[in-house]
């Protein structure tokens, strides 16, 4: 599943309102590349949020889950809360076909590095199983670029569905 499910989009029936379903989705597609500001980084409890303010409005709200991840967006301001793993974030690779999943490790490894583990110990990577873990600390919230490349990144394993 997409960001966007084709279902939960309406088809527009003429050129003039595919063009402005595009026009208007525009600032979207720029917030997702990773036009916006970080107002705030910090965890609550096991969650780490991650509140943005998008540079240009954005046309529509909606809330989408994926993982360990929810995208909240509501008028100018958007919320994207990571579920954290014993102080950990995931980070998902968008190549999962190059990398293999360790069972007993419970992460990911480029298939270079796995070459030699057991055929028992590891199988095939996919999209929800192709992550290595970070700690979140203070030093990475309060980094305000470290956390827009997280954020960019958990915007594209979003993006490319499930």
């Amino acid at each position: 599943m997409s960001l966007f499910p084709e279902n939960e989009v309406q088809a527009a029936s003429s050129d003039a309102e595919k063009e402005l379903l595009l026009t208007s989705l525009l600032p979207l597609e720029g917030f997702l590349a990773g036009n916006f500001t970080l107002t705030s980084a910090r965890t609550e409890g096991d969650v780490a949020l991650f509140e943005l303010l998008p540079k240009a409005s954005l046309p529509i709200g909606f809330r989408r889950e994926d993982g360990p991840f929810a995208l909240t967006l509501e008028g100018d301001h958007a919320c994207l809360s990571a579920e954290l793993f014993d102080g950990r974030l995931r980070r998902y690779y968008p190549d999962y076909r190059n990398y293999e999943y360790l069972t007993r490790e419970g992460y990911a490894v480029h298939k270079s590095v796995s070459s030699g583990v057991g055929k028992d110990r590891k199988e095939k990577a996919v999209r929800e199983n192709c992550f290595s873990f970070f700690r979140c600390t203070e030093s990475f919230l309060s980094d305000g670029e470290a956390v827009r490349r997280y954020v960019v990144s958990v915007f594209a394993y979003m993006r490319s569905g499930g």
